[in-house]
């Protein structure tokens, strides 16, 4: 394989996925769920509408 190194966060990434293939081998019901998310535009903090 060529190109750059695999980052720690990556690195971990590609561990994780490996784990979960070696673990799912060994039970009976194994689901593999991948969850993202995405940051508001207003960096996650709350906005002072004036309103209460």
């Amino acid at each position: 394989m060529q190109g750059e190194r695999l980052n720690r966060v990556r690195l971990g990434h590609l561990k994780a996925c490996l784990l979960a293939l070696v673990v799912g081998m060994h039970r009976k019901d194994y689901g593999y769920f991948v969850v993202t998310g995405r940051k508001n535009e207003d960096n996650g903090q709350e906005k002072n509408t004036g309103k209460q």
